[in-house]
């Protein structure tokens, strides 16, 4: 039995890369593997399609800013447009994408008075044909005093079919809407 563990056999010293720069984010890049960055460990056409979403982006920001607003994180518009997938939604342009991010603003901002009533007129009377469910109903109550499902029942009947709570009622208002003013009141 020997005192010293065997030793791993010695490897020839690794040989340093050259390198240039990726023509796409300008970071270091190995030569003979053009296609990798050293710097994001991306292909180049990664480098380029950021470089297109921080272009994208920042017309956007100054389309917003024409609007008055400001890009926000939870939009799923402002997104899309960012990341290039604009042909999934019906804008074609950050101008465009601004413009309906103003109009939800201005609905869903409390600056429309008429929207405004519309939801507040029917959140009413979806309260008031619960109310009339509730006290039509045999069934003992098992969940905040109503059956579960008197909600869905109530929205469909006072707002249509395909509408089951207040959140896609007010969507499709929004989406629906076409009266908006001139200008922006926050613009003024």
């Amino acid at each position: 039995m020997d005192a010293f563990p065997e030793e791993p056999p010695l490897e020839p010293p690794k040989k340093k890369r050259k390198t240039t720069t990726c023509s796409c984010c300008g970071e270091p890049k190995v030569r003979g593997h053009s296609k990798v960055c050293l710097h994001t460990n991306r292909s180049c056409t990664t480098c380029r399609k950021e470089s297109e979403a921080d272009s994208r982006r920042t017309v956007l920001i100054e389309a917003l800013r024409g609007e008055g607003c400001d890009l926000r994180s939870d939009s799923k518009l402002c997104k899309t447009f960012i990341a290039g997938e604009i042909s999934k939604t019906r804008f074609s342009s950050a101008q465009e994408v601004a413009r309906r991010m103003a109009e939800v603003r201005y609905l869903r901002g409390g600056y429309c008075e008429d929207y405004n009533k519309v939801v507040e007129e029917t959140d009413s009377e979806v309260e008031r044909f619960v109310e009339r469910l509730a006290a039509d109903c045999a069934e003992p109550p098992d969940w905040d005093g109503y059956y579960r499902g008197i909600y869905g029942d109530a929205w469909r009947e006072v707002a249509g079919n395909g509408f089951y709570c207040s959140s896609h009622f007010e969507d499709d208002l929004v989406e629906n809407w076409k009266t908006f003013p001139q200008s922006w009141p926050w613009n003024a």
